[in-house]
């Protein structure tokens, strides 16, 4: 699973995909010239299939501002939901056997102290 992740993040799906569409239209152009012609014909950009299309209509998409301001807007939710680093309360047993809380509110020392 985590492979599958990483290969839809760095983009490397599209790179799989666009190889399986050059090697179908190959296979499909050999049987209608010689080697060299349908090489030719399959990597010069002139001649795209559906698959190709498909693939640089994707790319195009993944570039677009809209998924960027989208991306921006998750990330700003992260961080406002972020949890505090600092302990909440403090937990302090009394004499008697009941806790008692005490709830921090304090910022820490700014700057902080430096030993002597």
């Amino acid at each position: 699973m985590t492979v599958l992740m990483l290969i839809f993040v760095i983009g490397l799906h599209w790179i799989l995909l666009q190889s399986t569409a050059w090697l179908f239209m190959a296979i499909r152009y050999v049987q209608q010239a010689p080697l060299t012609e349908a090489i030719a014909m399959t990597f010069d950009g002139e001649h795209p299939c559906a698959l190709c299309k498909m693939v640089a209509d994707g790319r195009a998409k993944e570039k677009t501002p809209e998924r960027q301001k989208a991306s921006v807007e998750k990330d700003w939710l992260l961080m406002v939901m972020q949890p505090s680093l600092y302990p909440p309360c403090l937990i302090r047993k009394k004499e008697g056997g009941s806790l008692k809380v005490w709830l921090r509110f304090e910022q820490p020392p700014a700057p902080p102290p430096r030993l002597a």
